[in-house]
This record gives structure tokens, C-alpha cells and sequence, in this order.
């Protein structure tokens, strides 16, 4: 049930750029207003931007908190299993000048750290990314297929 919030938050993070593009295309046919009107409707488009952005506070606080979270769980049991599996080695290979005490605490120390921040940083990252480009994907092709289309074009292989 945590691993869907955790992506579930970074599904929400990526999707504001798509419902921004969609907040903007609304927002121009404001200016085609004038007087009361064009300043009522300016106020509205500029509450919804503000909503956006605390969508957007929220969205990637979360990620934030859940994945950082996630590290430090993985990192811990990286860690255990690795002074496990330590302990249980045979006398002959802490002989080795490779496997000092000095090493093995080193690696026990930087190892999970290095997974801890390849989960903390970059994951959640790398969810957002996916999700942000298929929704944009999905709302070009749902808006105006045609163009979206033409656009796509370059990412063909075309020999």
C-alpha cells in the first residue's frame, strides 16, 4: 500500500505540467475580453495558477518525503545484508590486504549510502519523467492528433 502512494505522488507531480499546458490554453481567450469582464476572468485564470502552484508545492513535497523515506528503509537493509553477509565470511578472507577492517567499514558505510541516494534523488525523478511524457503525450494526441503527429515526427527512424 506505501510503494502506491510513493507512486502515485510521483504520478501527481508529473501530471502539472500537462494540466498547466491545458490552464494555459484556456487563459489566452481571456484577452479577447475587455473592461469588467477581462478583469474577472484574469482574476479566475490567476486563482487557478495559484492553485497549480500549491498542487505543485504539494506534489513534490511528497515525492520528496515518500522516496526519501523508501532510501532509508533500503539503505538500512542494504546495510544489514551486507554486515551479514560480512560476519559470515571465512578467516582466510579477512586475510586479505584487500579486506582490511578499515575497507570493510568503508564500503559497510559508503556502499548504502551510494543506494541511498540513487533512490532519494534519482527514482522518483525517473517516475515523474516517464509519467510527465506520456500524459503530455496523451493530452497532444487527444487535443489535436494531427499536430501532434506532425510534432512526433522527428522521433521517427527514418533511413
Amino acid at each position: 500500500m506505501a510503494s502506491g502512494k510513493r507512486g502515485g505522488s510521483a504520478a501527481n507531480g508529473s501530471v502539472i505540467v500537462p494540466v498547466q499546458a491545458v490552464l494555459f490554453s484556456r487563459l489566452v481567450t481571456v484577452f479577447s475580453y475587455t473592461g469588467k469582464k477581462l478583469e474577472e476572468r484574469g482574476s479566475f485564470w490567476a486563482l487557478m495558477f495559484v492553485m497549480l502552484a500549491l498542487a505543485t508545492l504539494f506534489a513534490y513535497a511528497s515525492i520528496g518525503y515518500f522516496w526519501t523515506s523508501v532510501a532509508f528503509i533500503m539503505s538500512r537493509v542494504h546495510r544489514g545484508a551486507y554486515f551479514g553477509a560480512m560476519i559470515t565470511q571465512d578467516i582466510a578472507y579477512f586475510d586479505i590486504p584487500e579486506n582490511s577492517s578499515g575497507s570493510l567499514t568503508g564500503r559497510l558505510s559508503s556502499d548504502p549510502q551510494a543506494l541511498h541516494d540513487l533512490i532519494q534523488g534519482n527514482l522518483g525523478l525517473i517516475i515523474v519523467v516517464i509519467v510527465n511524457l506520456t500524459s503530455s503525450i496523451i493530452l497532444s494526441l487527444a487535443v489535436g492528433w494531427k499536430l501532434a503527429l506532425v510534432v512526433s515526427t522527428p522521433f521517427r527512424n527514418c533511413e
